[in-house]
């Protein structure tokens, strides 16, 4: 936590000139230019989606996060499970094991059939729960002192500019429907989605201040399938030109 929390602006602060990467060019100053009208604070999933808006629209916006807010939640706040998600589509890890074992599938290929349907179709409606595009110019804060953070989240920063992320944890970023891949390395592995802030194709983004964490289900709690780890967390910052 920024040891002048209580007395500097966290909300309006922007990145300094000549201060690393996210300096150079205009900049970046966030949704400091927010009016009332989008300075928010936020304390639910719901809230939060409504806070963030349509990615398409660049009017400078301050979302202050107050609280852990839990992505695996509805629209009334009730909790979701992996169950809930699988829900509909078919979906069963036990099915899947079964039919894609590398003994009697083999090695060669990717997974293709009814559970690999399946398993995208649930890994789909969970990622459209738990993905929260950000807009150009928006500043995300965490209020000092309440712990403020996304858990089970991702923050996407995709081809947009002039974003800001500061004070905030990020938790359990964990997908429920890891993908069997055969074909990674000699003996296969787990797939996950869902890093807690992917950064694709974005410009002038600062982020400050954050902590980053698996808790509370470690790497070290994942059970085997296939002879590898059954991988359900991806990355932590991950960034990539495009």
């Amino acid at each position: 936590m920024n040891a002048n929390a209580g007395t500097v602006d966290l909300y309006h602060q922007t990145l300094t000139p000549k201060d690393g990467w996210a300096s150079s060019g205009t900049g970046t100053t966030g949704g400091t230019k927010a009016d009332a009208a989008h300075t928010f604070t936020v304390s639910t999933r719901a809230q939060l989606v409504k806070a963030l808006g349509s990615v398409s629209d660049t009017t400078p916006r301050i979302i202050k996060i107050n609280g852990m807010i839990d992505a695996n939640t509805d629209d009334s706040g009730k909790k979701l499970t992996c169950a809930d998600y699988a829900l509909g589509t078919g979906y069963s890890l036990s099915a899947y094991l079964k039919a894609y074992d590398p003994a009697t599938y083999g090695r060669s290929k990717l997974p293709s059939g009814t559970q690999e349907t399946a398993r995208a179709a649930a890994q789909a409606k969970q990622g459209k729960n738990i993905v929260f595009k950000v807009p150009a110019n928006t500043t995300l804060v965490g209020v000092p002192g309440t712990n403020a953070g996304l858990t089970g989240a991702m923050l996407q920063i995709q081809n947009v500019d002039n974003v800001i992320v500061r004070n905030l944890t990020f938790a359990a970023a964990e997908d429920c429907f890891p993908q069997a891949d055969p074909t990674d390395g000699d003996d296969g592995n787990w797939n996950s989605n869902y890093d807690s802030v992917s950064l694709r194709g974005a410009t002038h983004v600062w982020a400050d201040h954050n902590t980053f964490t698996d808790a509370p289900h470690f790497d070290s709690a994942n059970p085997k399938h296939f002879g590898r780890e059954y991988q359900i967390h991806d990355g932590a910052l991950d960034g990539r030109e495009s």
